[in-house]
């Protein structure tokens, strides 16, 4: 009786796996997910506007869910809440990704109605390595005998703290005549400044600032080069003065001379009235 049983089973066997062959060839989708997975996840960070984005291709109406971690937090994901169940292919995380010394992980993943895919993941995010800085913007004027130069930091998200939250050593590499560099000399919240005293008269200076950190190893993108031509103000005064008096002296001179000839037809015409000599 036992060798008659044992080919039995494996009849039974083999008469179960042929069952469910046919059901997946009927329903081939029912063995992985019939939702497709986001696809080429990117992160960009500019001025600290942090957005991921990812690349889909469906007919149906597709939902995202985007999930974030840090290597501070170790494996615990977190549901980025804003960007729960959305339509569009890109998610702003600019408010969670605030630290230049931590390392973060995106994901994310599709929703068609009740199913969903499986999450796509990025490789690790540096704020630091992989964010840009833009460069500044420059105001150069002349304050009674110094150039000032006000340099407007780059615009930060609304929402954001100050640059300086992020790399507290941050300041500006001042550039004029393209190879000698000025330190700034006074910074609030919007901007840094500097006073220079330019050493000629009639010439034309030149500047343009970039943003760095020494601390974090941060270089900032490069502002335009903007000049401000610095007139001998004296030397222009003096040459005023001296067209002046000699525009005077000339008026007087014409006038002199208008009156010394007007003196003398007077007199000549006198002359030819008097009667003959006796």
């Amino acid at each position: 009786m036992a060798r008659h049983r044992f080919p039995r089973v494996i009849r039974m066997v083999v008469l179960v796996g042929i069952i469910q062959l046919f059901a997946w060839a009927e329903h081939p989708t029912d063995l992985q997910s019939q939702v497709s997975a986001p696809e080429n996840l990117t992160v960009h960070s500019y001025n600290f506007n942090t957005t991921l984005y990812w690349d889909y291709q469906s007919t149906k109406k597709t939902l995202f869910q985007v999930e974030f971690r840090s290597y501070e937090d170790g494996t615990n994901w977190t549901i980025f809440h804003t960007c729960k169940n959305i339509v569009q292919s890109y998610c702003d995380l600019s408010t969670k990704i605030d630290k230049p010394g931590d390392f973060y992980y995106m994901r994310v993943k599709a929703l068609e109605g009740s199913d969903e895919s499986d999450f796509s993941k990025t490789k690790e995010f540096s704020l630091r390595m992989e964010g840009r800085i833009g460069p500044p913007t420059l105001d150069v004027y002349m304050m009674d005998k110094e150039i000032v130069v006000d340099i407007w930091h780059a615009p930060i998200p609304d929402g954001l703290p100050d640059i300086w939250h992020f790399y507290p050593d941050f300041d500006y590499k001042v550039h004029y005549m393209k190879t000698n560099q000025i330190e700034t000399n006074i910074c609030d919240d919007d901007k840094c400044t500097i006073f220079f005293t330019p050493p000629k008269k009639n010439e034309n200076y030149c500047f343009s600032a970039q943003g760095i950190s020494n601390l974090w190893a941060v270089t900032g993108e490069m502002s335009k080069e903007i000049c401000l031509f610095v007139e001998d103000k004296d030397a222009i005064a003096d040459f005023r003065l001296k067209v002046a008096v000699g525009t005077s002296l000339g008026i007087f001179l014409i006038l002199l001379i208008g009156i010394v000839i007007y003196i003398i037809k007077k007199q000549t015409l006198n002359n030819s009235k008097l009667p003959g000599a006796l």
